[in-house]
């Protein structure tokens, strides 16, 4: 081979090389490919729980962390509970909310965010007070509907025997009412008790799992925690059902109730299989 060729094949590699060079640069360096969210679930042992006209609702402070090297999708934060002994009677609860840790000057309360889809990026946390809600079923939302709308009639009838019977303004009635709230009929407060014992028939007093359940990035991570359900647990849900009686202006809202302790608990194999998949057959 003459010099000339050889400075020929060396010209020729030298390009390729520079051009493989360029091309590679535009690609992320070759470790990133390894790199993944890795996410964990912080233990909180407590949680409230109330209902609204006989829905469960759960508060609990939800804290999630990412201690991977990626950013990670949360998709999905859901909480299961059920009796010990009947797993597949359990109930479902997606995160509908969290409430805002700053006090709203005007509302005097917490504002409410609704719970979607988020990123956490590395070395990060998400630590929020969470509700769980269980939504109505078709036709238990037709019969709270067909309730609803006979609680509104009655309120109405009411302001107005207010405002025209008693001559008072939005002012007075506000006044008036926070000493002498609104009660609705005998007959629909029987109406609102019955409903509200039909909806709590699964809530009994026993022993319970409580399953934290998280999906994120096609993955799920899970925590486990037990609690009791006592009598004094049922009294102070009764106590609200007897609220439900009265006017309630926001009927989504979920009352706080009782405060429950949780035990962290390493459960077998077979039961956290049995968990998972009762899990995975309401998470339709």
């Amino acid at each position: 081979m003459t010099n000339k060729n050889k400075e020929f094949y060396l010209s020729v590699i030298s390009i390729a090389i520079a051009a493989s060079a360029v091309v590679l640069s535009q690609f992320p360096p070759i470790y990133t490919y390894f790199e993944k969210a890795k996410i964990e679930i912080g233990r909180n042992p407590q949680i409230h729980i109330g209902h609204s006209y006989g829905n469960i609702g759960i508060t609990k402070q939800i804290t999630i962390k990412n201690m991977g090297d990626k950013s990670g999708e949360i998709e999905k934060i859901r909480i299961f509970v059920c009796l010990k002994n009947k797993i597949e009677n359990g109930v479902l609860f997606p995160a509908k909310y969290y409430l805002k840790k700053e006090i709203d000057s005007f509302m005097m309360n917490r504002a409410k965010i609704n719970i979607s889809e988020f990123f956490l990026n590395p070395n990060s946390s998400w630590d929020e007070t969470t509700v769980f809600f269980n939504e109505f079923n078709h036709t238990n939302q037709e019969q709270y509907r067909n309730i609803a709308e006979k609680a509104l009639s009655e309120r109405n009838k009411w302001e107005w025997n207010l405002r025209h019977e008693k001559n008072m303004d939005d002012d007075a009635i506000i006044d008036y009412e926070s000493a002498h709230p609104m009660k609705f009929s005998d007959q629909l407060s029987q109406d609102i008790q019955k409903y509200i014992e039909l909806r709590l028939k699964w809530f009994v007093k026993g022993e319970y799992y409580l399953v934290e359940y998280i999906t994120h990035n096609g993955e799920v991570t899970t925590t486990y925690y037990t609690f009791s359900v006592s009598n004094s647990t049922l009294r102070a849900l009764q106590k609200i059902s007897k609220s439900h009686n009265y006017f309630i202006d926001e009927f989504s809202d979920v009352p706080k109730g009782i405060i429950e302790n949780l035990s962290s608990v390493s459960l077998e194999r077979e039961t956290k299989d049995r968990l998972l998949s009762v899990i995975k057959s309401k998470d339709l």
